[in-house]
């Protein structure tokens, strides 16, 4: 008996055992199952990918599209202001030259009116002189007069012995009644020119005022110009580097759309029904047809090197239509064009950046 419970419970251990393992393996089997249940959902969601792929590519063209479009109606709306801005930056130069010297002007006047009223106020100090002078002349004439009369009074006096005293006393007052008329005419003349020069200094003094006041109206409208200057300088500024970036995403845009295209009909494994020719491209067509030259950026190494990558795109793009091509050397090719498009992206914007460090 002893045995016999020996051994049962040896048997009941390697049961228990037993139904571990096949718990384990079951649980391992469940995982196995649910990956190989994964994998096949994987390989299915990726053969279902590759099948939309074309519709996904196709049905993003019109939004593409809809987005270049949108570019080019920015660079059309662009141009036209800016063509006319040309030259702009000119004008507004010479305009704040003309103002600077009509300040300057003005001030020169504002300057020469200040002498000029200084001239007067000393034509009037130079009157007041004379009228100073006049004044004595008539004290003189008048005390002469004076001593003339009572030379007279004492030539009579004296009689027979003072008759020839009093001629010349008559003489003396005659000369007295002339150098005092004299005096008095002079001083009427004095006093016209006092009155004068008085009506003269308040003329200069109220054209000096209204100089100082166009000369300040002028400064404020040269700060005022220089600041609409500035903004208008600024506003050209903006509106060229807008095109610039404008231009940027259009040609880029166009490019996308266009690789698209062909891409679509390779994906979809169908004939290509046009002939491939990257120069039909907006990038393409403003690169190897266009005069534009600003700042000789069409001689820079980035420009030139824009080239040479536009002419790998085309040979890509024509071995990517040319007869049917397999899904992995499909993708490949794709993987070479984005590089290929970062490339383009790259240059495009060092040209930008050159012309608009330029501007």
């Amino acid at each position: 008996m002893m045995f016999g419970n020996k051994k049962r419970i040896e048997l009941e251990t390697a049961l228990t055992e037993a139904q571990e393992e096949k718990h384990n393996l079951s649980t391992k089997l469940a995982q196995i199952e649910a990956e190989l249940t994964q994998l096949k959902e994987s390989q299915q969601s990726t053969v279902e990918l590759e099948d939309k792929t074309p519709f996904l590519l196709e049905a993003n063209q019109p939004s593409l599209s809809f987005v270049l479009g949108s570019t080019n109606k920015i660079l059309e709306l662009l141009f036209e202001p800016m063509s006319e801005s040309e030259g702009s930056d000119v004008l507004i130069q010479q305009n704040k030259t003309d103002i600077f010297e009509l300040k300057e002007a003005i001030s020169t006047i504002a300057y020469k009116t200040q002498i000029s009223l200084q001239d007067v106020n000393s034509l009037r100090d130079t009157a007041n002189e004379i009228k100073g002078f006049t004044d004595t002349i008539q004290s003189i004439s008048e005390q002469t007069n004076l001593l003339a009369l009572n030379a007279a009074i004492e030539a009579a006096r004296a009689g027979e012995h003072g008759r020839g005293f009093a001629v010349v006393a008559d003489e003396v007052r005659t000369l007295a009644n002339k150098a005092r008329e004299s005096s008095e005419h002079i001083s009427l003349l004095v006093q016209r020119i006092d009155e004068n020069t008085n009506k003269v200094s308040r003329q200069i003094d109220g054209l000096h005022n209204d100089t100082i006041s166009t000369n300040q109206s002028c400064e404020r409208l040269s700060l005022s110009f220089n600041d609409t200057a500035a903004h208008s300088e600024k506003l050209i500024a903006s509106g060229y580097q807008s095109m610039a970036y404008a231009h940027v995403a259009a040609a880029v845009l166009d490019l996308t759309v266009w690789h698209n295209q062909f891409l679509i009909k390779a994906w979809q494994k169908q004939p290509q029904d046009k002939a491939l020719d990257i120069t039909t491209t907006y990038l393409g067509d403003w690169y190897y047809n266009g005069t534009d030259n600003e700042f000789n950026f069409r001689q820079q190494a980035d420009f030139i090197a824009l080239g040479d990558t536009l002419l790998k795109i085309n040979e890509l793009m024509t071995e990517m239509t040319n007869g049917v091509i397999e899904t992995d050397q499909l993708v490949a090719l794709e993987e070479t064009f984005s590089t290929y498009m970062k490339q383009v992206e790259q240059a495009l914007t060092r040209t930008q950046e050159y012309i608009l460090s330029h501007v």
